[in-house]
Parts: C-alpha cells; sequence; structure tokens
C-alpha cells in the first residue's frame, strides 16, 4: 500500500497486512471479504486504489473491494463489497484488475472486460434519514431533484443545496413536472402546483389517493389511484377517464406519456396504450415476467419495461424481451437517463 506495508490474499486465510519486521506479530488478524468455503474461492489477484482501498478478484465469487483496510487494524471498520454476475459482472470467474489515469477499475472476466467509474455522490443530509411511508423522488429538467418523505417536501439544487418547500403534509404520493417546467405534487388529503420554489394549493372535488402522475404535451394531467383508474385534471376540473372493466376499476400502477396518448401497466390486461376512452394491449399479462410491471421508461423514441423476472424494450409498438439470462436484469424497480444520455 502507500505507506509501504505488504498485504496478501489466499483462499484459506482472505486477506491480510503482514506484520513489519523487525516487531513482527504472529497474531496479526486476516480481513476476510469472500468467504474461503473452497478452492473455487482461492484469490487470483488484487490492487490499491489510489486511496489506499484494495481490489481484488476471485475465481469463482467476482471481484470484491475492501475500502480503508487499515482501520482493521486502527479500531475502525472498513467497508467490504462484492460485485458478481448478480450485479452486472459479466462473469463470477475474474482474472486480472487494473486501475488507470482517470480512476477507473477495470476487471477482466471469463465473458469479458468490465469497468467501475469513480461515483459522485453527495448525501442531502437535510432530508431526515427515516420516513414512516418511504419516500418520493422527482428530477426536473433543470438538474433540480424533488424529494418528498412522510411530512415534507425537498428541493436539492444541481450544486446540492437544499431546501424545503412544504411541511406538514399528510402521505405524499405522487410528484411530476409538465411541459412548462410546473411540479405537481399529490398527498392523501391535498394536491399541489409548484413553479420554482412557490407552491398553490389546486382545490379537489373529493379526497383521492394517487399512485402516480404524468403530464402530456397538450397540458393535461393524469394520475392513476389506489383504488383503479385514471383521473385528468384540465383546466381546473376533475375528470374520471378510465372505464371500469368487469370487476370494477382497473388497477393502474405505471404511468408514461407515450405517442400523443399514456402506456400504462394494468395489472388485470398487462401493458396497455390509451387514447382515452380507446385502449390497445400491447404485452398481455400473462406473458410478463414475474407478472409485474416495475417501472416504465422512454428512452429514444422507446421504452425500456422493467418487470419482476427481466427487461423489456417497446419499440414501433412491439416489446422484445431483453438478455433473459443476466442477473443483472432481475428485479429492476426503477429506471432513470442522465443528462449524458446513459440509462
Amino acid at each position: 500500500d502507500t505507506p509501504g506495508r505488504v498485504w496478501q490474499s489466499s483462499a484459506g486465510e482472505g486477506t491480510r497486512r503482514l506484520p513489519q519486521l523487525p516487531l513482527a506479530q504472529p497474531d496479526v488478524r486476516p480481513f476476510i471479504s469472500v468467504p474461503p468455503a473452497s478452492a473455487t474461492h482461492s484469490y487470483r489477484e488484487f490492487l490499491f486504489e489510489r486511496d489506499d482501498s484494495i481490489w481484488g478478484v476471485t475465481y469463482s465469487a467476482g471481484i470484491f473491494r475492501i475500502a480503508r483496510p487499515g482501520d482493521l487494524y486502527d479500531g475502525g471498520r472498513p467497508v467490504e463489497e462484492t460485485f458478481t454476475a448478480k450485479d452486472g459482472l459479466s462473469s463470477d470467474r475474474a482474472l486480472a484488475i487494473l486501475e488507470d489515469r482517470e480512476g477507473s477499475i477495470w476487471a477482466g472476466t471469463s465473458a469479458g472486460l468490465d469497468r467501475f467509474t469513480p461515483a459522485n455522490v453527495r448525501p442531502a443530509t437535510e432530508v431526515p434519514p427515516y420516513s414512516r411511508f418511504g419516500y418520493i423522488v422527482m428530477a426536473a429538467r433543470d438538474g433540480t431533484v424533488y424529494a418528498a418523505d412522510s411530512d415534507n417536501l425537498y428541493a436539492i439544487s444541481p450544486h446540492g443545496t437544499t431546501t424545503r418547500l412544504l411541511d406538514g403534509l399528510n402521505n405524499p404520493q405522487a410528484l411530476c413536472e409538465d411541459a412548462a417546467g410546473a411540479i405537481w405534487f399529490a398527498t392523501s388529503d391535498a394536491f399541489f402546483r409548484g413553479v420554482g420554489q412557490r407552491f398553490e394549493r389546486i382545490p379537489t372535488d373529493k379526497r383521492r389517493n394517487f399512485l402516480d402522475c404524468v403530464a402530456t404535451r397538450d397540458g393535461r394531467l393524469w394520475l392513476t389511484r389506489t383504488r383503479g383508474g385514471i383521473t385528468r385534471y384540465e383546466n381546473g376540473t376533475w375528470t374520471e377517464s378510465l372505464p371500469d372493466g368487469p370487476d370494477g376499476p382497473l388497477k393502474v400502477t405505471t404511468l408514461v406519456a407515450y405517442r400523443g396518448g399514456l402506456l400504462a401497466h394494468v395489472r388485470s390486461q398487462g401493458l396497455v396504450y390509451m387514447q382515452l376512452p380507446k385502449t390497445q394491449v400491447l404485452w398481455r399479462a400473462d406473458d410478463i415476467p414475474g407478472g409485474e410491471i416495475t417501472a416504465l421508461q422512454p428512452v429514444a423514441g422507446d421504452v425500456l419495461v422493467a418487470t419482476v423476472g427481466g427487461m423489456a424494450r417497446l419499440r414501433d409498438g412491439k416489446v422484445t424481451q431483453l438478455k433473459r439470462d443476466a442477473p443483472w436484469l432481475q428485479g429492476v424497480v426503477g429506471i432513470a437517463d442522465d443528462r449524458h444520455g446513459y440509462t
């Protein structure tokens, strides 16, 4: 490592720092990052990143990283991580590893070459770390991130400044942005429209509970309801827009704008394209892996569809499942695009 100490990894004893002569101590304990259950877990190669984190490759358990390994010998708690095929690594059989001049880590496996890039993560410490109803988050086009916990709505600027916009709320439920840049925000007993940091309360004709919302280019706002159906808000008027099914209101969980209409997951029907009151089933519920669509994301004219059992792409009205044997495509619950075009 940087201070000149020597470390070693082995299948039987994990990763450890060797005692320093002449004051060698035989009882320096090892740091085990991957359980050495068998010879197939043997370590093949490891390196020190520029921040002195340890990266290593194994024969059948992917790669591992130990952040601040020296803390083990200074009373601290090092952070250990492993990355396998389930996390997106091309193969669990890793063969080589290196760090380039930009700080990216490259791992060569039996199935390909993988790159790990440094993440610029800044925690929003002003947002409480606990919320009894969870959180909802939305990124606006100007780079502002809006986040709501059980009681408050916050705006986090691209520079990391957090401002509380609303407080005393009751169970925030839906958050979206319209074509003009206005923010629409629903709780279990109120509805708001915001421009910048100023929000006004919008009257509702009755108590409504929403799951999701989306604004279309024609200025209409569409919201899915927890008890089923879709509500349209336009020019101060609320309209129930989705006809009931044979067993009552249709349960719509996920909704996006798509080609002049709406694309939705209707639990009893599947992936449905809507130009209400007309609807068209594009992917039947019985054919959806796991039976549940968890996220929809428009990308360059297509729509990426996340399901419990994998990912699919909607293109020109046809659904095609993506690589079915990739573990990292299983159980995706959220999809987003950044300003550089990465998904």
